[in-house]
């Protein structure tokens, strides 16, 4: 499904951002924890997203394709 791709790119990218903050503002240990809570959360958003959207939406299909 290209949805899930979708989540999944955008989980890559997100990671990959935060991940080039958190290298550029290594010598700034006090907002490190910040950055690292930044990279953890588009994770985790995108693992949300999928299982709330792809899920639900694959459940609803396979449900009204047995009514048919």
């Amino acid at each position: 499904m290209k949805v899930v791709r979708y989540f999944t790119l955008s989980a890559i990218f997100g990671t990959l951002i935060s991940v080039i903050i958190i290298f550029l503002q290594l010598s700034d240990k006090i907002n490190l924890g910040n950055n690292i809570a930044i990279t953890l959360l588009s994770i985790f958003y995108a693992v949300l997203f999928q299982f709330i959207i792809v899920v639900s939406m694959r459940a609803m299909i396979q449900k009204n394709a047995v009514k048919l």
